[in-house]
């Protein structure tokens, strides 16, 4: 990731080959023509997807994955509507099931970068890259509640959350953290 942290020897044999990810509408036109996926569906898993084709045609496939997101989704929302005790319930199911299967909780921190992401996309008038097409109303309905400063700020608590959880502080701890730097959205 780095070119310049190689030494100039073996630098000088190396040939680099800049990769992109997919665009979601290609993997929506994909899904759609290939795989016969209703386009409304294939938009919002395109947009899910980040650019990972074979994710796309995986999730077009089992049905359960798009659900678990959408249940996730769900939870999310619900917390950031609840109360502070709301919140702090949420982060000490969350921490426990750290203790388990530590990637399972990774993507669902991944799921509040990409909601609070589309908050801030639609605070500054972005709505064509939202990711959760589907949560429009709920985007806009906090996105217009809240200054970009803010939004801003809760995505760096998501990250620091993130990052405290990948160096192993306690994972309520971490959690806890974020959840008292959640703006409230009601």
């Amino acid at each position: 990731s780095d070119a310049g942290a190689v030494i100039p020897t073996i630098l000088s044999r190396c040939r680099r080959i800049d990769l992109s990810s997919t665009p979601a509408s290609a993997i929506s036109d994909f899904l759609v023509e290939r795989r016969e996926v209703e386009r409304e569906r294939a938009n919002e898993i395109a947009g899910l997807s980040e650019g990972r084709l074979g994710w796309a045609i995986e999730a077009a496939d089992d049905p359960d994955i798009i659900r678990n997101i959408v249940e996730s989704i769900d939870l999310i929302e619900a917390t950031i509507s609840g109360t502070l005790s709301d919140r702090f319930d949420y982060a000490e199911r969350l921490a426990r099931r750290f203790a388990s299967d530590r990637q399972d909780v990774f993507s669902e921190i991944a799921l509040w970068q990409s909601w609070w992401r589309d908050v801030l996309l639609i605070r500054l008038g972005k709505d064509e890259l939202v990711v959760n097409s589907s949560r429009r109303e709920a985007l806009g309905s906090v996105s217009g509640r809240l200054s970009v400063e803010s939004i801003a700020a809760t995505l760096k608590a998501i990250s620091r959350a993130e990052f405290h959880l990948e160096r192993n502080v306690a994972p309520r701890l971490a959690i806890e953290g974020m959840m008292m730097k959640l703006p409230s959205a009601s």
